[in-house]
Parts: structure tokens; C-alpha cells; sequence
């Protein structure tokens, strides 16, 4: 991404009544564990792909500007637009995320081994068998590269931003994968144009 932004989803940071931005102040704590985080920094500017989530599912995504580029003493990931439709149930993926299944979503979770299984290509969105309920929207979906080899690392490919609940509105939890039980991400690309011009902005 960049050492000074954050991609999340859309419906982290809207509001659902008024379509329009949450009162803040937005302050993000990479790392966040047990309440806590080691370094924070405050939002400063937030692009959205919808202020209607819930609506525009494949639109459900939101780049953060911190005001202090966090990135130059932590960890970060890169973004990849790839064409995910090429690698439907391929198990190569990863995801990452403060599931409420894991400690209450009081620390991240990550899977690795999980796939994309369908394209819907009406909302543009994609259906996945990644593990995931209640608070892991905004999560990365990464693919994983050689981390001994220079130059190259993980790059996020996509955002978990939902779960098909078959009709339900609780987290469905330890049931098999369905297409009607599944987890919804949107694709990087969805988003690599408006980071695009960010980036060319700040050179």
C-alpha cells in the first residue's frame, strides 16, 4: 500500500443512516492487541469507494491517509491488482483479520490455504472460503510471496468486507461452506485506480 495509508471497507468508516462519514476522530492502531496498540496515528483524509455499502457490496472500500507515515518503523503490505478470476479454488491465498470467533476479535487471526470460489459479476464482488465472521471486515486478503527472496513481499489482493448469512443477520459459525454461507471480498482492483492517483499525487 504506503507507508502512510490504509485500505479498508467502506462500511467501517460510514455511517448506514446518514451515507455519511462516522464522527470521529479515526485514529489506527496497527497491531492493535488486547485494546492496545504500541503506535498510533490519526486519519487525516478518507476516499471511499460508496457511502452505500450495503448496496454497492463490490464498491465496499475505503483508503485512509494517516497523518503519520506509520509504515517507516512497521510492517507493511503492498497491493496487486490481480485478475482473481483466473485463480478460482486455488488454496494459495491468505487472510487476516479481528474475527469475533478469535479471542472476541480482541487480537488478528490469519488463515492461510483458503480460495475465491465465484465471481459475481453484477456486483463485483467476489465469494471466498477464507475463515472470518463479525469484525473482520476491512481485513486483507493476501497472496504470499518468497519472504527469503530481496524485493519481494505480500501484497494484499482483495478485502473481506462481508458474510452471506443465508438470511440471517448473526455470524454463522463452524458451518460448511456454501455459496449461500460464504464470505464476500472486493477485489484490489476495484480500488488500484483511486490509489493510483493518490500515489501519483504525492510524487
Amino acid at each position: 500500500m504506503s507507508r502512510d495509508l490504509v485500505v479498508t471497507a467502506a462500511h467501517c468508516v460510514v455511517d448506514p443512516e446518514t451515507k455519511g462519514l462516522m464522527s470521529g476522530p479515526f485514529i489506527f492502531y496497527p497491531g492493535y492487541t488486547d485494546h492496545q496498540g504500541d503506535v498510533s496515528s490519526p486519519v487525516t483524509y478518507v476516499w471511499l469507494g460508496t457511502n452505500d455499502p450495503s448496496t454497492y457490496r463490490g464498491a465496499d472500500w475505503a483508503i485512509l491517509r494517516l497523518r503519520d507515515p506509520l509504515g517507516n518503523s512497521t510492517v507493511w503490505m503492498g497491493v496487486r491488482a490481480v485478475d482473481l478470476t483466473e485463480h478460482l479454488n486455488s488454496d494459495r491465498f491468505y487472510a487476516a483479520g479481528y474475527s469475533s470467533d478469535f479471542l472476541n476479535g480482541d487480537s488478528a487471526s490469519w488463515e492461510k490455504g483458503c480460495a475465491f470460489t465465484a465471481f459475481n459479476s453484477n456486483r463485483r464482488f467476489f465469494l471466498h472460503n477464507c475463515d472470518g465472521s463479525r469484525g473482520s471486515s476491512g481485513g486483507p486478503i493476501f497472496d504470499y510471496d518468497d519472504v527469503n527472496q530481496p524485493g519481494v513481499s505480500n501484497h494484499i489482493v482483495a478485502l473481506q468486507v462481508a458474510e452471506h448469512r443465508n438470511g440471517g443477520e448473526e455470524s454463522l459459525l463452524n458451518v460448511p461452506y456454501s455459496e449461500s454461507t460464504a464470505n464476500v471480498a472486493v477485489p484490489a482492483s476495484a480500488f488500484m485506480h483511486t490509489l493510483r492517483q493518490i500515489l501519483d499525487a504525492q510524487e
